[in-house]
């Protein structure tokens, strides 16, 4: 089977979405990456100088992912294995380069990055970058301290973001997944789907993802921002909304108690009724100490995946992990039970063509008098609106649909705080028994559930939502 056939299988199970840089977001977080940024890019690049003559066809819109995370050796090699149908070794990881990662092959066929000294760029069909082989499908140079920039700055120019210059070693990772146009997508034997800014789809990508990014937040153990920009052809980048974790507090109640797997399987039961979220039995046995189980396991917000992995000093092989959940009692399981609180921030007033969000967060600019200061009641659940004079180094830009009178407007700012109670646990029973076992170690089961209850919207109580599992 070609590569190229395989991703085409691959990118078949995992459908277009939000959920494509949900993956890039985890492989950040299991880098210990404490921001990703998403820029949609639609400036077409120069032509004449770069590393072959059949690169030109990928200089035009791209999305680009940045993470404050540099690769490990072990990271080059494993994203070397694209196409490969298997997970990685480490247990505590999302998607670290495993299957999901291919699903950016949805958007381009040669995608590429940058981090600490290296640039590198795939080529499953051989064909674009100069002396890609069947056995290497693609390049790996050294740029820090070289004279690559200087050499191919056109090929190099839509690398120069979020700090990096193509020139010095570059403390972060930088990913561009050039979109397919109608000629590549013709040509490409792993996709015939365009994912061309031109056509909106990346604007409808980035309308859907403010949907839930929040949401995505919700877990992660590292990453604590995700910023999302837009690019027009001729603008510099324009940041138009973001989510950060504001705040995480550790719940300890009666001397430190916790809450127990069947208690997690209570919460979430009581936290639905007809689709509603229902949280007062929640909220009477939380202020009561009843509602977790008289037990003090490790308690931290990592504390579950660092039972699975070790110390970053000390790092914890697969046979001693498995030996170490084995021995371990099960009320001293790991679990982990905090207040999160999450801010959401959208630039309004940067971008027109966005529609409102459908579970009310969003709205209008132009339902926004220029002489209102706030609005913190709104009937939808409490969202506040915040006007800003405007900075220098926040003047609107053309929106996505480029009108030019959005250069008079103020910015403006869309504000939410969610707060959510989530519960953690790395379960024990008959599911850690199979999970240990010889015969089932290679699927890589592990009973770690998670439940969030959303608690508070703008100080206020959180509007009804339908849960996810």
């Amino acid at each position: 089977e070609s590569i190229t056939r395989r991703l085409r299988n691959i990118i078949e199970m995992y459908p277009e979405g939000p959920q494509q840089l949900s993956e890039l977001i985890q492989n950040a977080d299991d880098a210990r990456a404490t921001t990703v940024k998403f820029l949609v890019s639609k400036k077409h690049h120069g032509t004449s100088s770069l590393l072959g003559p059949k690169m030109s066809a990928w200089q035009g819109p791209s999305l680009l992912v940045y993470n404050d995370a540099a690769f490990s050796s072990r990271d080059f090699s494993n994203i070397a294995k694209i196409g490969q149908a298997s997970k990685l070794e480490k247990l505590a990881t999302t998607g670290r380069f495993g299957l999901g990662f291919n699903s950016v092959f949805h958007w381009t066929d040669v995608p590429s990055f940058v981090s600490g000294d290296y640039f590198v760029i795939f080529d499953p069909h051989e064909k674009y970058v100069p002396g890609a082989t069947s056995t290497a499908r693609g390049i790996k140079i050294r740029f820090s301290n070289s004279d690559l920039a200087d050499q191919f700055p056109d090929q190099i120019a839509p690398y120069k973001h979020f700090g990096c210059d193509m020139k010095s070693k570059f403390e972060g990772t930088l990913f561009r997944f050039p979109f397919r146009t109608k000629s590549t997508a013709a040509e490409s034997e792993i996709s015939k789907t365009r994912a061309c800014a031109e056509d909106g789809a990346m604007d409808g990508l980035l309308q859907s993802f403010k949907d839930v990014i929040t949401r995505v937040l919700l877990f992660l153990r590292h990453v604590q921002r995700i910023e999302v920009y837009y690019e027009g052809e001729n603008d510099s980048p324009t940041l138009l909304y973001h989510a950060e974790v504001a705040s995480r507090k550790k719940v300890v109640d009666n001397g430190g108690l916790s809450v127990s797997v069947p208690n997690l399987r209570s919460i979430a039961s009581g936290m639905m009724s007809d689709g509603a979220t229902n949280l007062s039995h929640i909220r009477k046995n939380f202020k009561s100490g009843n509602v977790f189980g008289a037990v003090a396991p490790p308690n931290d917000w990592n504390s579950i995946s660092d039972f699975l992995t070790g110390s970053e000093s000390n790092p914890l092989g697969k046979d001693s992990f498995y030996s170490r959940y084995q021995r371990t009692p099960e009320n001293q399981l790991p679990r982990s039970q905090h207040v999160v609180k999450i801010t959401f921030v959208e630039h309004m007033g940067i971008n027109r063509s966005f529609k409102p969000i459908q579970n009310g967060r969003g709205f209008e600019v132009s339902a926004l008098n220029h002489k209102e200061q706030e609005v913190t009641n709104h009937p939808s659940g409490g969202e506040g609106f915040e006007m800003a004079p405007p900075k220098n180094n926040e003047l609107p830009s053309p929106s996505l649909s480029s009108p030019a009178d959005t250069q008079s407007e103020p910015p403006q700012k869309f504000i939410q705080v969610d707060e959510f109670l989530i519960c953690l646990a790395l379960g024990g029973g008959r599911c850690r028994q199979m999970a240990c076992d010889p015969k089932y170690r290679h699927m890589k089961f592990l009973p770690w559930g998670g439940v969030a209850a959303h608690l508070k919207r703008n100080g206020k109580t959180a509007p009804p939502l339908k849960g996810n599992a």
